[in-house]
């Protein structure tokens, strides 16, 4: 799955997936107005991002 991801970069409000052959994926990190929404959220990113650290 992780194979197309080149590089992962987070910034203030954003998390940006860089795929191969010049695609990207923004994210917000501020995904539902609800603070628990916003948990839930931030958590899945930090999973994703943990992950994929991981896999290399």
């Amino acid at each position: 799955m992780w194979k197309n991801i080149v590089r992962i970069h987070q910034d203030e409000n954003h998390s940006f997936l860089y795929l191969e052959e010049n695609i990207a994926i923004v994210l917000p990190k501020y995904h539902k107005p609800s603070i628990e929404e916003n948990t839930e959220y931030q958590e899945f990113m930090n999973k994703l991002i943990l992950s994929y650290n991981t896999e290399f």
